[in-house]
């Protein structure tokens, strides 16, 4: 694990999210279930957020969601444990966690489609085994948070992804994880019923750019879908290591310019994997040294090197201990990011401040400046006199000259992705 992430730290009272009385004298401190919203149909998505914001949503007894704007439980004695799944976003000055509520673990995600989620989650279920109660926390407490504790269900209660879904659903009514968000549950179903759907090679590499400090064990895809890479397709860079998933065994390949303490920070990754996620024996583990790898292995992986390569981040990542902490990352610079919603030709622009892939509401246009370039996302419902042409010329108008980027609402560019989630 990274210097800026944390593998959770040890509680002396274990905890299960499977359906049960809470132990000990947490049980007279869990507040009572809030009821989910019954007119959610009749009002809109704002005012929803707005009324969920302060509540502290029971998912099962001493298992929470929340958001930044949550209603913090009373300091009554008992202690409660927080996996902030948006380490990156600050909270308000007058709502930081108080005493009572202590950071366990902290996450650098994004709520953007390229933010691969379930590398994350041994941890998170290893966190949720350690500590009672929790509260799963992210931004607004609708995506990312919503999400972790749906695959956490499926994973420790054997539930499905829709029945799982249902269960946050009903006790937190704006629960709505983003599309590549629900293609990750959805995929983590697969798995869990058929192995053979599993990753075939991980890469145990630094989270991003955002957060180098965090390693995880990255599932090899084929570049453009979510489809496997084989093992004879993976290109190992020397200062990686990858795991090749055998018949057998866990072969873990090491780079010869690899961190010296990536093999037992993959090790542990890879029994927190197995443990917690597909709740079985983990397979043997066969080191394999660059250069001197097995009969196996050179078997495995065939006689050429592949030409598929997930060096990127290896490239630009410090060979440093990977030592863990539960201290949030440090949050960049502030980018010259800024966003808007209009829904309607003749409107004032409306700047969000705080915003992230919630606020893409089909209804609206969405206009996110950046020093170099102007993206307007164009929603599917939005009014018809909306279009690339008039809303250039509304821009125009409000004095911008940067080039203009349309991208269509499903059909986003990389770039827009990229420019979007960087203004978090």
């Amino acid at each position: 694990m990274g210097t800026n992430q944390s593998a959770p730290v040890q509680a002396t009272e274990p905890f299960s999210i499977v359906p049960c009385e809470p132990k000990g004298e947490s049980k007279q401190h869990v507040p009572a279930a809030q009821a989910p919203l019954d007119d959610s149909a009749v009002m809109s998505r704002a005012a929803r957020l707005a009324l969920e914001a302060p509540r502290l949503s029971l998912v099962r007894p001493g298992l929470f969601v929340a958001g930044h704007g949550v209603q913090w439980p009373p300091a009554t004695g008992a202690t409660y444990a927080l996996i902030n799944c948006a380490s990156e976003v600050l909270f308000p000055e007058d709502n930081t966690p108080p005493p009572h509520v202590r950071p366990v673990l902290a996450l650098a995600l994004r709520d953007g489609p390229t933010q691969e989620m379930l590398p994350f989650l041994p941890r998170v279920l290893a966190a949720l085994t350690q500590h009672a109660p929790a509260i799963v926390l992210c931004h607004v407490g609708v995506s990312r948070s919503c999400t972790m504790v749906i695959a956490a269900l499926m994973c420790t209660e054997g539930l499905s992804y829709t029945d799982a879904f249902a269960v946050v659903k009903g006790a937190r009514s704006v629960c709505s994880p983003n599309p590549g968000f629900l293609c990750q549950l959805l995929e983590l179903d697969s798995y869990r019923q058929d192995s053979a759907k599993r990753p075939r090679v991980y890469a145990f590499v630094p989270h991003g750019t955002h957060d180098p400090g965090t390693w995880i064990l990255s599932a090899c895809r084929v570049p453009g879908g979510r489809s496997f890479a084989s093992p004879s397709e993976v290109h190992r860079h020397p200062r990686g290591v990858f795991i090749y998933v055998d018949a057998t065994c866990l072969h873990v390949w090491v780079g010869a310019a690899a961190p010296a303490s990536a093999v037992a920070d993959a090790d542990h990754e890879l029994d927190e994997l197995y443990s917690y996620v597909w709740r079985e024996t983990r397979p043997p583990v066969v080191v394999e040294r660059d250069g001197v790898e097995s009969a196996a292995f050179r078997m495995l992986v065939g006689l050429t090197m592949g030409t598929l390569t997930y060096d990127s981040h290896l490239k630009e990542a410090p060979p440093v201990a990977l030592t863990p902490s539960i201290e949030p990352a440090a949050v960049p610079a502030a980018a010259a990011v800024v966003f808007h919603v209009v829904g309607a030709l003749d409107e004032d622009w409306d700047q969000l401040t705080e915003y992230d892939s919630s606020d893409l509401l089909p209804h609206l246009v969405g206009w996110l400046h950046t020093a170099t370039t102007e993206y307007v996302w164009l929603g599917a419902d939005r009014p018809k006199d909306c279009t690339a042409e008039s809303m250039e010329h509304k821009l125009r108008d409000a004095g911008t000259t940067n080039p203009i980027e349309f991208t269509q609402d499903g059909a986003e560019s990389e770039a827009f992705w990229e420019a979007f989630e960087s203004g978090y």
